[in-house]
């Protein structure tokens, strides 16, 4: 996989690995180009999707662990966000069920809430 260096590429790999461009995207690049740190955010953004992309996990796995960990700490956006893209790189309902109980396991109702809420989200 090459390096990310653009914002362009940027977007192309988020469509790759999440199926869309999340909204909050734009919002933080044009946040930090305000206040002259548009480097720091491309860095991490970046940094962020070369790792996303670079290990053995498919595309599926790794929505899969994002939405866990979204909902595990109760990230209502990132649930949804997240099960929608596992959606859409092949994940199933019972894949996201799963999922949901396992973050009870560590967050117990809320998490468990907050993948549901998600799950559905996803799934409207």
């Amino acid at each position: 996989m090459n390096p990310i260096t653009t914002r362009e590429q940027l977007a192309e790999a988020y469509q790759r690995i999440f199926a869309v461009v999340p909204p909050s995207l734009a919002t933080k690049e044009s946040t930090y180009d305000a206040q002259g740190m548009g480097d720091a955010i491309d860095a991490l953004e970046f940094t962020r999707m070369a790792v996303l992309e670079a290990g053995p996990m498919t595309p599926r796995e790794v929505q899969l662990v994002q939405f866990g960990m979204c909902a595990a700490t109760c990230y209502d956006p990132g649930a949804a966000l997240h099960a929608s893209a596992a959606l859409a790189h092949g994940a199933t309902e019972a894949d996201l069920l799963q999922v949901a109980q396992i973050a009870s396991v560590v967050s117990g109702a809320l998490g468990f809430n907050t993948a549901f809420g998600g799950l559905k989200s996803a799934t409207k």
